[in-house]
């Protein structure tokens, strides 16, 4: 990756990542947030978070950071989730298609 400071100042730059983190809460313990707070990533989207809305409490969700999960209807299966240091204009879950909505497998978003 070409550091941002050096692209010309007239140049935007928005830095996606995405990562399959095989299970968002054990990503925390070995160090995802403390990654991801090194990271030079302005949105960094999660794949197989395995995690419900009721264990998305404020461990995940770091101060700076505006977060999105979409988990899926079966507690510790896929899922997915956004971090962006922008705010979002909007976002969606799922794309209509029962299978991979059920499973919590796209979200859109509008920065």
């Amino acid at each position: 990756m070409i550091p941002k400071d050096q692209y010309p100042s007239d140049v935007k730059i928005l830095r996606v990542v995405s990562i399959n983190v095989n299970g968002l809460r054990s990503s925390v313990t070995k160090g995802l947030l403390e990654w991801l707070e090194q990271s030079d990533a302005d949105v960094v989207c999660m794949q197989e978070s395995r995690i419900t809305h009721e264990q998305w409490t404020e461990k995940f969700r770091p101060e700076g950071w505006h977060t999105h999960l979409f988990p899926a209807e079966r507690a510790g299966y896929a899922g997915t989730a956004i971090y962006s240091r922008l705010p979002f204009v909007s976002i969606k879950d799922g794309l209509g298609f029962e299978l991979a909505d059920s499973q919590g497998r796209f979200i859109s978003a509008e920065f």
